[in-house]
């Protein structure tokens, strides 16, 4: 079960724009090959306001973090020609969704 966690400044993201992100990150979960049922996906949007993230010691307001949690999954064998592919092929697909929050 996936588990997004999206920090984010409250004026990063437009409703639409989160809307669409949550959309795109739970077909990543429910198209071929995980075939997860949507309900499985949750993507959470965190705002934080400015004077709540710092970064290097200076708070920002330019910034979104993104957390990944996927339990009950597992994936192939990074060590491997097969699960270096199909690890490069997910986070592929994971780097396409996250261009749509730029």
């Amino acid at each position: 079960m996936p588990l997004w966690r999206i920090f984010h400044h409250p004026s990063a993201f437009t409703s639409a724009q989160k809307a669409a992100l949550a959309t795109a990150i739970t077909e990543l979960y429910t198209s071929a090959p995980v075939g997860l049922p949507a309900f499985y996906v949750n993507v959470v949007f965190v705002a934080v306001d400015e004077d709540s993230l710092f970064i290097g010691g200076t708070a920002r307001r330019d910034f979104v973090r993104i957390a990944v949690e996927q339990i009950a999954r597992s994936m192939p064998d990074g060590g491997t020609e097969a699960g270096a592919a199909a690890r490069a092929a997910w986070m592929e697909r994971i780097n396409e969704v996250r261009f749509l929050a730029t």
